[in-house]
């Protein structure tokens, strides 16, 4: 998609978390997909015609398999800055039909960022990744 709509980014919401990763379209729908994702291909084979549930995408030269697989725990101290969490997080724009498009996405960071586990304030907040816009592949 190369016209002008391709070109006019699209403001999105998006919580890329642990359990689910939600994606807040300006029209109002809410995408929500399970956050579930495994290094390695999906290793499935469609018989008949039905839906296609596993996706495969690739980053920094790893696959990873996403949708209806045995996934791995998303829950650790770098998910949120993970190969896994950006596959998830193309996997629902995808499924959001934001394939194509420019984005512009809307984030909060994970309490994590400001506090300890302990409840101690973070002297310096962590951060993910700087804002810009990105196409959806």
């Amino acid at each position: 998609m190369n016209d002008a709509a391709s070109m006019n980014p699209i403001p999105i919401g998006l919580d890329d978390g642990y359990a689910y990763t939600k994606v807040a379209l300006p029209d109002g729908r809410l995408i929500v997909i399970p956050s579930r994702g495994r290094t390695g291909q999906g290793g499935v084979t469609w018989i008949d015609g039905s839906e296609q549930r596993i996706f495969e995408y690739e980053t920094e030269d790893v696959m990873y398999s996403v949708g209806a697989v045995d996934g791995t725990p998303t829950h650790f101290e770098g998910y949120p800055w993970s190969g896994l969490n950006r596959v998830i997080v193309q996997h629902a724009l995808q499924q959001a039909g934001m394939a194509g498009r420019s984005v512009h996405a809307v984030s909060g960071l994970p309490v994590s960022a400001f506090y300890r586990k302990s409840g101690e304030r973070r002297r310096e907040t962590r951060q993910s990744q700087a804002a810009g816009s990105i196409t959806v592949g």
